[in-house]
Order: C-alpha cells, then structure tokens, then sequence
C-alpha cells in the first residue's frame, strides 16, 4: 500500500542517516523509491560523483541549476576556476561566481597565504573585467583593476610575512628590498598587511646595503605605526645605529630610469619623477625592468599593428627604438611606418582581458630578456620566469599553465 507521510519521514531520515554513512548503494535505492529526486541528487553531490549528479539534472531540468552551482563550488575548492565560472554562468548566477572567490581570498588572507589571496583577488579582477565588456560598463573596469593591484600587493607581501615569521634571523636580502618598496609605493591599507613589518623590512636591509637615507625615511615612518615590543627593540637598535651613518643613499643604488636615463631616489614611487615613464617590475625578484609601454597612432586596427610590428624590419633603416629622441614626458605614438621599423623581437603585446585595452611594450635593452605571462601579462626576467615554468609548471602570479612567450634577440 502507500506509505503514509510518518513512514514516508522515517525511511527519508534513514537514508540521510545512510548517506552520512556513505551507504550511498542502499540510500539511493530509498530516494529512489521515494521519487526524492532533489535528494538523490544531493547525495551524488555529496559523494563527488557528478556523473550521476549530471545523469539526474539532465533527466529533471528543474534541478539543472541546483547542480550547476554545487559543481561550481566543488569546482572553486579545487583550484578549477575557469571550469568553475563557467558552471556558475550555466547555473545562471554570477553572484555565487564572485562570492566563492571572496571568500577563497579571504580566508586565505586570515589564513596568512598570501600568494593563494594574489591568486584569487587577480581571478576576481579577471571576473570584473570580463562582467565590464559584457555589460558594457566602464565601473567593473575600475573594481578590476583594484582587486588586480591588491592581489599584486599580497603577492609581493607574501615573501616579507614569511622571512618576518621564521623562527631564525630573518634572511635579509635584496630581494626582500625590491618587495617592500613595491608595497610601499603602492600604498592602500590592505587587511593583515602589517606596514609595520614593511617599513622594518626597508629600514633593516637599506642600511645593510648602503641606502641610508632610504632607512631614514622608513625609521621616520616606523614612528607613527604601533609595532611588537620585541620589533620596537630592533627599530631603537636601528634608530641608534643611522646616527652615525651618511645623510645620503648610495648613489648607485639609486634606480635608473630606462626611458630618461635620469636617477630616481629609492623612496620614490612606481613613475619615473623626471619624465612619468611607469615603472614595469618583474614580478618575481621586483626589479625594474628595461620595458616601457608605447602606443599605436588611432586609426590603426590592433590586427593591422600586429601585422606591421611582426613584419621584417627594413634592411635599409636601423630598427625603430620609439624611444629615442622623445621630449622629457611625452609619449610615443607610432604610425604605420614606425610600427613595420620595429624589431618584433623587442616587443610585448599584452593579452586582452575584459575591456581592458590591449597595451604594447618595448624592450629597451634588449640583452635582457624579458618574458610576459600570455594570461595575465605580468613580465618577468626570462631566466626566472622559465625556472619556475620549469620546476612548477605555471606562471608565479597567475599559475597558468602555458609554454612560455619570450623576447629577446638571443633566442
């Protein structure tokens, strides 16, 4: 006979309580007989086993979206997150796409794993950018590029947090230096990013390294943050010992600007003062590196300047440096002669994400070679850009997975 609404309870609880078991043969057989078919479904999904999942949404469309959105998640957790945008968009729900990975950056914000937060903050970057063209709507571009730059704040921050919380001496390197000022120059206060330790950082290794005006000025601003007892005592130690030091960096220190040629001081920000050049770094030891962007003249298509910078350059001419010659703040606007005059070799074309426009680099040095990841269109030195690809497969910032785009005339 049919089961009244008590019996039909009782054999639904002692399924859920089979399901818990991962009694899944025996509990599947109870929804089915029940035609529970959302609880069915639940329970592949808690098994991880979306073939079945999948079987049971494609049968009962109602339950396509519920499906869709469980699989996004499960998606998210794992670090598949194309797969998982893309199940989020056929689940129809955009918000979930971007609240799974604020939540990801952050817990791995409060988690202190800050290249996980770099990672996820630039995938939402990624959402924002692709939501602008989409929608057409220029706001999404300025979210994007916020959550871009967080996330190449945290990335940066990662290496201090962890030399900050080693058990010896922290390692006291250069690198540590070039990563500090990046933060420093880009400043937005940024949850458990400690300026504190940041200005530490700058203080203890620009006097190590002869930049004593430099660890002046992060002792200045080490006044004003409240810090650890046991930090205050090294920042008094440090305090005492500038005394005695030159008012001065070490000219040579000084970063020289690729464009202008012109020193810039190492307390200055990520634009060249005399000329407004912007600083590219190499984002994984955060030295400048010898590109600086040019444009293209307006009426010419990006496939057409893609044609012209790819084509031989004439035997005639010297190929085409745009920065030559320039007024001090100007800004390189070639035409089409100037575009078939440059030696493709030497220059970088970013990748387009969202709305964002594609931009065009120059290597101005062209025995350093220079790499830039085809996804996110950060550059690199080629020699560490490779090692990593080489070691861990992937892109330091973005991890993607891509053979590698290099320039250089020594290849």
């Amino acid at each position: 006979g049919k089961l009244d609404r008590n019996d039909k309870n009782l054999f639904l609880k002692l399924a859920d309580y089979l399901t818990k078991k991962k009694e899944y043969g025996m509990a599947s057989n109870i929804y089915t007989q029940l035609n529970e078919m959302k609880r069915l479904l639940h329970m592949h999904i808690t098994a991880n086993n979306w073939h079945d999942a999948f079987a049971i949404a494609n049968r009962y469309p109602g339950l396509s979206d519920y499906a869709y959105l469980e699989y996004g998640r499960y998606l998210a957790q794992n670090d598949k997150f194309e797969e998982a945008q893309e199940a989020f968009h056929k689940a129809g729900s955009d918000s979930e796409a971007y609240q799974v990975i604020e939540s990801l950056a952050m817990n791995s914000v409060l988690e202190g794993r800050f290249t996980d937060a770099a990672y996820f903050y630039w995938q939402q970057g990624k959402q924002f950018a692709e939501k602008s063209l989409r929608e057409e709507d220029s706001r999404f571009l300025l979210k994007s590029s916020e959550r871009m730059k967080m996330g190449e704040v945290y990335y940066a921050y990662d290496a201090i947090h962890l030399a900050h919380n080693q058990v010896f001496t922290p390692l006291m390197s250069e690198a540590l230096l070039h990563k500090a000022r990046f933060i420093a120059a880009h400043p937005q206060p940024l949850k458990n990013i400690s300026m504190g330790v940041v200005y530490f950082f700058i203080a203890n290794v620009a006097q190590e390294v002869g930049a004593f005006k430099l660890a002046r000025n992060a002792l200045e601003k080490l006044k004003s943050i409240s810090v650890h007892s046991n930090m205050q005592r090294s920042i008094d130690v440090a305090t005492l010992k500038i005394r005695s030091k030159k008012i001065s960096d070490d000219p040579s220190l000084n970063p020289k600007c690729f464009v202008c040629g012109l020193s810039n001081g190492l307390d200055k920000g990520s634009t060249c003062v005399h000329c407004g050049t912007e600083t590219i770094y190499c984002f994984s030891s955060f030295e400048n590196l010898p590109v600086a962007e040019f444009w293209i003249e307006e009426e010419i298509s990006e496939e057409e300047a893609m044609t012209l910078i790819e084509s031989e350059p004439p035997l005639t001419q010297q190929p085409l440096n745009p920065f030559d010659k320039l007024r001090r703040g100007e800004k390189p606007r070639l035409d089409r002669d100037k575009l078939s005059r440059l030696e493709g070799s030497s220059v970088l074309i970013s990748n387009r994400i969202g709305s964002f426009p594609i931009r065009y680099f120059f290597n101005i040095i062209p025995s350093i070679s220079v790499s830039m990841c085809p996804q996110c269109n950060h550059m690199f030195h080629s020699d560490d850009y490779e090692m990593h690809i080489l070691s861990m497969g992937t892109c330091p910032f973005c991890r993607f997975h891509r053979p590698v785009k290099t320039h250089s005339t020594l290849d």
